[in-house]
């Protein structure tokens, strides 16, 4: 249930106030160095600081590609999916990350350094066993998220 919960608040509100204010617009030529503050992370949900963060680096996820940071607290996201593929680097913690013909039994655990690159609309899903995981994450498109019915097993 608190997947369910997690996958919740990141539908809609996923990036809706979390476009650092200091952060200028991307201009062609021009070297972006963002050094790294916890302040910048900022709740998907307000209303649950010790929910998932985000912390947007470059470009604006509401309307284009972009570059972000994501704190995420322990425990498991549903099987969902997006519009867009993303690029994924785990930078604190160990995360698992598994597919529909996968589970959370058998997944990996990845630490830092671990990567995965997301293709578009393949259903997936997360589960961070450490007490939060701190990942980078490359955006093609607009950030959004959808949940996927998964089938049961027949037994």
């Amino acid at each position: 249930m608190r997947g369910v919960a997690l996958a919740a608040s990141l539908l809609g509100a996923a990036c809706q106030s979390a476009v650092h204010p200091d952060l200028p617009p991307d201009a062609p030529g021009t070297i972006l160095i963002v050094p790294f503050a916890e302040e910048m992370l900022v709740p998907v949900n307000p209303a649950n600081p010790a929910g998932p963060a985000i912390g947007v680096l470059r470009g604006d996820p509401q309307t284009g590609a972009s570059d972000m940071l994501m704190r995420l607290p322990k425990g498991p996201i549903p099987m969902h999916a997006h519009t867009h593929d993303y690029a994924l680097m785990v930078i604190e913690g160990q995360i698992q990350h598994w597919g529909l013909e996968g589970s959370q039994d058998i997944a990996e655990l990845l630490g830092p350094g671990s990567y995965w690159f997301q293709p578009r609309g393949v259903a997936h899903a997360h589960n961070c066993v450490s007490e939060f995981c701190l990942v980078s994450v490359h955006w093609s498109g607009p950030q959004d998220v959808w949940l996927v019915d998964v089938p049961e097993a027949e037994g």
